[in-house]
């Protein structure tokens, strides 16, 4: 009996595959199925229609060999032979080559297992860890979940070329995600200061009607933008946090799909909870980190900077440990330190000098920050940048020591600065005239708090039109 033709027309799409790449790299890759079986169960349980052929060609283009090229395979046999340690490729944690490839080289080296042999770059990172704080055996499920979610959405921007890190540099006012981060920053800072004020919520339901855009941009900064920026509004109250991160799970539903990773990432989320979110969010971090990282340089200016921000939300907002994060911070300095290729370079390298000491600040330790920040003041100030950075953080540390009238010196130094600029950074001088308010009022100044709250006002009302008319930029 002849099989019947299936036209053209029922075949799957491109945006079918992209639907359900997750599902068929899990039924190929991690449960090693073969293609015959992965297209027997797609076509019953998804009305996935696509040949073997179809198939083999999508697999290769994802990246998902089994076996090693001839030329690749004869090259690591050479050097195994001649006494080398022997080095496979590694992709989802899943080492390949034939199973005859491998014993060859078990029989060769016997010392060294399969199982140890080092992993090259541009390779998909194991899952890290789950944090043993998640004892519910649904909800580790959940974040293992999430997990595989955010490695597949990261792992297949780069496969399908939409990620281009390759240049040293970034552009960051080109990537409306970090754009939009950079907004919210400042819109849950407002709305901490003035909860009673409807224009910080006005302004909030703006940064929501943006979203939209993000999802088919698809920018690097996405998914840290997002989750970070979730974290930030569970320290402003819960009720926004949740409220972000359903109406998230719902636009990406509606625009990718319910089997697209990144829908599926935030879907899970939903179910899990904010505290819970919160003890998962350094390992969804790091996943997606190392993703970035395993297929960038070092020193690229996304896969450090971007993490320097990850890495002070998570200690503000998630519970990581200060001392880890500083840790962290401090490896990505040496990173940017030893892959210098610019002037720029070196803003960066000093701007996270600063985060730690902002990592400081933050968890209330104004004496080690204050320690801290001293020890770099040379440096700063002899290449003459950030130095504004420097006085509002002073500042902060005095207020914290109880320093109070060192503390509004510092602010007003920063300021003066800052109302020099071409172009005036008005969240810059709202942020010090909420501070120097505060330490009014904390030493007991009701005539300077009154003063200072009438130019915070001011630079409120003007920083609230100027993100209404989209010119509010991050550092770039």
């Amino acid at each position: 009996m002849a099989l019947a033709v299936r036209p053209k027309s029922d075949y799957a799409s491109r945006l079918d595959w992209d639907l359900h790449r997750d599902t068929i790299t899990r039924l190929y890759w991690d449960e090693r199925k073969t293609l015959k079986e992965v297209a027997d169960f797609m076509e019953k349980e998804h009305d996935f229609y696509a040949t073997l052929k179809m198939y083999k060609s999508r697999i290769k283009n994802w990246g998902l060999t089994k076996n090693l090229k001839s030329q690749e395979a004869e090259r690591i046999k050479t050097k195994v032979d001649q006494g080398a340690t022997p080095t496979l490729p590694v992709i989802r944690g899943r080492q390949i080559g034939s199973k005859r490839f491998k014993r060859h080289l078990n029989q060769v080296q016997p010392h060294s297992p399969t199982n140890q042999l080092v992993a090259r770059r541009h390779t998909h990172s194991a899952s890290p860890p789950i944090p043993q704080r998640l004892k519910s055996p649904k909800l580790l499920k959940e974040a293992e979940d999430c997990i595989q979610a955010i490695m597949s959405y990261t792992s297949s921007r780069f496969d399908d070329h939409i990620w281009d890190l390759s240049s040293h540099d970034y552009n960051w006012g080109g990537d409306t995600a970090s754009s939009w981060w950079v907004d919210m920053w400042v819109v849950s800072d407002l709305i901490e200061q003035r909860r009673s004020s409807p224009e910080g919520f006005e302004l909030l339901e703006e940064c929501f009607d943006r979203y939209g855009t993000l999802i088919v941009n698809q920018h690097p900064g996405l998914v840290s933008a997002t989750l970070c920026t979730i974290l930030q509004l569970g320290g402003v109250g819960p009720e926004l946090a949740e409220s972000l991160l359903r109406y998230v799970a719902g636009l990406s539903q509606i625009k990718l799909g319910p089997a697209h990773p990144f829908t599926r990432l935030w879907t899970v989320l939903v179910g899990m909870g904010l505290p819970q979110i919160r003890q998962a969010a350094f390992a969804l971090m790091t996943a997606h980190m190392d993703v970035i990282r395993a297929n960038t340089e070092p020193g690229q200016r996304f896969r450090t900077i971007a993490d320097v921000h990850i890495t002070r939300r998570l200690a503000r907002f998630a519970g990581m440990p200060i001392q880890a994060a500083n840790g962290r911070v401090f490896n990505l300095a040496k990173e940017i330190a030893e892959n210098m290729k610019s002037d720029n370079d070196i803003q960066w390298l000093n701007f996270t000098a600063f985060i730690k000491g902002a990592i400081l600040v933050d968890g209330g330790l104004y004496q080690e920050a204050d320690n801290y920040l001293e020890t770099i003041r040379d440096d700063l100030f002899g290449w003459g940048r950030n130095t504004e950075n420097f006085y509002g953080q002073k500042g902060r540390i005095m207020v914290g020591l109880g320093e109070y009238d060192k503390g509004i010196e510092c602010f007003q130094k920063g300021l003066d600065i800052v109302t020099k600029w071409d172009r005036r950074d008005l969240s810059q001088e709202a942020f010090a005239y909420h501070h120097m308010r505060n330490a009014y009022r904390l030493k007991g100044d009701v005539e300077g708090e009154e003063k200072m709250k009438i130019k915070f006002l001011t630079s409120w009302n003007s920083l609230v039109s100027q993100i209404r008319a989209g010119r509010l930029h991050p550092l770039d």
